[in-house]
């Protein structure tokens, strides 16, 4: 039995604050996937970190730099009299030192000044785009665990890419009247069947509703009790063949995305613009999206370059009650 490689706190830190090169990110994504342990200790340093998601930057006073700029000019002015001494940096009731000499002095309050400006304006700003790119890189980890599932999956049966039984005509989304079964149930029987090893992958850890399921409660299920439970969607395969992976992999169909923001609440939104609507997940920017060929991008599209098909709808069509397939062989359709 293979030994799970040994990556230390450091390596996990540098892989949340996205500090790691590309190599060394793919090989902690591919430990992780197969290394619960190693899952549990990354979780712990996310947690630890979480405070950083809480504190939100209060803008700096608009009249900061001018402040600044004047504090400045009054000390070149007083600086030039001669022996006297420069005014008081503080009001006369301000805290003193010995001999009454203020404890700051003007000069002193203005670098101190300087130093909060450059760090609300920089500093604070790359923290957060570093927590923004390690949720991201996070994310597609998370896929890249599942299509490693996906695969076991489609070897032990023939080729064939898990997909649950349904009535004729039975929608995806809930309807009244109608008994659903989500597209997601399909991926379910890769963790039910133990090909994914924990429903945490299903989760991304950039979606704030986000709640991974108990893993006593995996066997209990044919398919993710809640919405937040998953927060990936994957492509729509319908039709009387089961599809092979093998055939989807040919033409790197993407298959697994963040969420389609357009059944976000259970139905289609038509009050949002599908051509540049991306998933809520990474707050609007953009998506990964898992293809058939094992590769994971960040897109910050939903209108695909090759084809210019968008993946969140099928065809150009507008209207959806839930039982809607890709319109062609070749449509991408990533459906909750």
């Amino acid at each position: 039995m293979e030994e799970p490689e040994q990556i230390s706190d450091d390596t996990l830190l540098d892989f949340l604050l996205e500090r790691c090169d590309e190599a060394q990110a793919a090989r902690v994504a591919a430990a992780l996937g197969r290394d619960a342990v190693l899952a549990a200790r990354l979780e712990r340093l996310r947690q630890t970190l979480a405070p950083l998601d809480t504190w939100t930057t209060p803008p700096p006073p608009a009249s900061m730099v001018d402040d600044i700029l004047d504090a400045i000019a009054a000390q070149s002015a007083t600086s030039a009299i001669g022996d006297q001494r420069a005014a008081p940096a503080l009001p006369p009731d301000a805290e003193r030192g010995r001999g009454g000499r203020p404890i700051l002095s003007l000069r002193e309050l203005v670098a101190l000044a300087a130093c909060i400006t450059i760090f609300v304006g920089i500093i604070v700003p790359s923290i957060s785009s570093s927590r923004f790119k390690s949720r991201q890189q996070a994310c597609a980890g998370n896929l890249a665990s599942l299509f490693r599932g996906t695969s076991s999956y489609t070897q032990a049966y023939a080729g064939l890419m898990p997909s649950v039984a349904r009535q004729p005509g039975q929608p995806w989304l809930k309807t009244a009247g109608k008994p659903a079964r989500t597209n997601r149930s399909n991926m379910y029987l890769v963790l039910r069947g133990g090909y994914v090893k924990s429903p945490k992958l299903f989760v991304c850890q950039a979606r704030k509703s986000a709640q991974e399921m108990s893993p006593e409660d995996v066997d209990r299920n044919t398919d993710f009790p809640e919405r937040r439970n998953c927060s990936y969607d994957l492509q729509r395969i319908a039709g009387p063949v089961p599809m092979r992976l093998t055939i989807l992999a040919r033409r790197a169909v993407p298959l697994i995305s963040d969420a389609n923001p357009l059944f976000e609440d259970g139905r289609f939104n038509s009050d949002l613009d599908p051509k540049t609507t991306n998933s809520t997940s990474h707050a609007g920017y953009g998506q990964n999206v898992l293809h058939a060929d094992g590769r994971v991008h960040w897109r910050t599209s939903p209108v695909l370059d090759a084809a210019r098909d968008n993946m969140w709808l099928a065809g150009s069509n507008t209207d959806y009650d839930g039982t809607e397939v890709p319109a062609s062989a070749t449509d991408v359709f990533i459906v909750p």
